[in-house]
């Protein structure tokens, strides 16, 4: 019998009812689902479910749209110009919409009285991601771009100065921030947890690898699964009493995660689980749940011929308590074990010995120097002009002005070193982001996303996503080293620099904002929309072995 339950629980395709469909054509959504160079096609980007109405934050379109139940258009608001990326609903049925320019982060809160924004410098496009409602407003919790551990080993090496080194560690240790609901004017404070009813909620880890992690309410521990490998955890939202909804993601084989959400009571008891749909590799949504007041559990999904919202129904009563009897051990067939450690492969080197290898820790201190190189930029870098046709101006460049940055610009087909691009910004433009057009690098420097990656692994001629995903052999991502990539051919490539508990943080030149960037990823994420890990070209193995 209990052969049988397990099969239900974890075989089965999630219980899923399509609510309705928005289709790629309709003038309310901007919609693309062809893939585009570098990033897979902008869209929709996050949802919120409200008594009666679905709103939907289009991040191209600027603006939430709002559909009734059954799908029908009702309204929108227009929201100022940005990148929006959350859409977050308080309490008091307040929206916050989110947007990013890597460069500050830009708040709009909408409720019946208007439209407020807010400016908060600095950029806080990945604690985004990990918003939580709770007693006090709005809860962000604390991340670190760049693993620590690294910071020890380039001060280690000093090939960077002091004053840079103390840059890096100020913007890679930001603390948890708290925008008080009852002061939407003031500056974020610094807290450690959200709280609810006084307790406070949190995920913690056996280690820095993300391995079995537990729910803390307070000092309650409630482990979740802590026999298969995880790959992201975290908190999806609090209710106002308490009941905390868990999204755990778990590697059920190497190319393949499944994820789930579970709803535990204050108490520490399960009350429901659900498994969430598969995701099409290209979708677009950037965060694709939202939960209802009546505890229904809301879908949205980006597919080739649109956008597609479900119900996800939990699982069956009888499959629940097996669950919760087995004390969250998922017993899935063939699921690697942590013990296991994914059985490690005989990992093929990719070392060639005509050339001269490169080191891990050079590769890593070559992308610190593309991320911190600042600039003054003259207006002409940075404006377009007859000069330059068919350029678009990289979204963190604000015009009109002379700025003083950091980081190199996003330019399609660049292949510009720090050097470089340090020499030629003082005769031509600061990158450019139109990856539908042939790359302008006659009045145009920067570096895209495999030219960045080809500089830091000191290619004399830079690679495509295809050619690095051809000459370079596969990895495990238990596996990784810093200087390895995260590609997918005729898209994108990143690189990847540590764990971070269940996130990996990386390195990358992307077209939104525009640069080069440090951010950080759920170990799902990578798996999810198609990407290989694959093996650093010619890496030495020295201290990041």
């Amino acid at each position: 019998m209990k052969i049988s339950l397990f099969f239900v629980i974890f075989f089965n395709v999630a219980d899923a009812k399509t609510v309705f469909k928005v289709p790629n054509e309709t003038p309310y959504l901007t919609i693309s689902n062809k893939q585009q160079m570098e990033v897979s096609a902008f869209g929709p980007s996050d949802f919120v479910v409200l008594e009666n109405l679905i709103a939907i934050l289009d991040s191209d379109g600027n603006r939430i749209s709002f559909f009734d139940k059954s799908g029908k258009y009702t309204r929108q608001i227009k929201l100022p110009n940005g990148f929006y990326q959350r859409l977050i609903k308080d309490r008091n049925n307040t929206l916050y919409a989110f947007a990013n320019n890597g460069l500050y982060t830009s708040i709009v809160k909408i409720n019946e009285q208007g439209i407020e924004q807010k400016e908060i410098e600095g950029s806080l496009d990945n604690i985004i991601a990990h918003a939580l409602v709770d007693d006090y407003g709005l809860f962000f919790e604390k991340i670190n771009l760049i693993n620590p551990h690294l910071i020890d080993q380039i001060h280690k090496a000093k090939k960077i100065s002091p004053t840079l080194l103390n840059e890096i560690k100020k913007e890679s240790n930001l603390q948890g921030q708290l925008i008080k609901r009852d002061c939407f004017s003031c500056n974020p404070v610094n807290t450690r947890e959200p709280k609810i009813n006084g307790l406070t909620y949190q995920i913690k880890y056996q280690n820095d690898k993300g391995e079995k992690p537990s729910l803390f309410i307070g000092d309650k521990k409630i482990e979740l699964n802590h026999k298969y490998r995880n790959a992201g955890t975290r908190i999806e939202q609090i209710d106002q009493d308490g009941a905390a909804w868990i999204e755990q993601s778990i590697f059920m084989n190497q190319q393949t995660v499944d994820t789930y959400i579970i709803k535990i009571l204050p108490s520490g008891e399960i009350e429901s689980i659900y498994r969430l749909p598969k995701i099409h590799p290209d979708d677009y949504v950037l965060h694709q749940i939202s939960i209802s007041d009546k505890g229904e559990l809301w879908f949205m999904q980006g597919q080739p011929s649109g956008l597609l919202f479900n119900i996800i129904k939990p699982l069956s009563k009888e499959a629940t308590i097996d669950f919760i009897n087995l004390k969250n051990n998922l017993l899935i067939k063939n699921s690697p074990a942590i013990k296991d450690d994914f059985k490690k492969n005989n990992v093929i080197s990719s070392f060639h010995e005509s050339e001269s290898c490169q080191s891990r820790t050079m590769m890593f201190i070559r992308g610190i120097r593309y991320l911190y190189f600042y600039h003054c930029y003259p207006l002409e870098a940075i404006e377009n002009d007859i000069s330059c046709p068919g350029r678009m101006v990289p979204f963190f460049l604000d015009g009109g002005q002379t700025q003083c940055l950091f980081s190199v610009s996003y330019n399609w087909g660049g292949f510009d070193s720090v050097e470089t691009y340090s020499e030629k910004i003082e005769r031509m433009k600061a990158g450019n982001v139109n990856t539908g057009s042939f790359p302008l690098l006659n009045c145009t420097t920067g570096v895209d996303c495999s030219g960045f990656i080809s500089n830091l692994w000191g290619l004399k001629t830079k690679w495509g996503t295809s050619q690095i995903f051809a000459n370079t052999p596969s990895v495990d991502i238990s596996q990784m080293k810093v200087g390895d990539v995260f590609v997918k051919p005729n898209s994108h490539v990143i690189m990847y620099t540590g764990n971070l508990n269940d996130n990996i943080s990386t390195m990358e030149s992307v077209v939104r904002p525009g640069k080069v960037i440090s951010s950080e990823h759920p170990i799902k994420w990578f798996i999810q929309h198609g990407y290989t890990p694959k093996l650093a070209y010619n890496a030495c193995e020295d201290d990041y072995s």
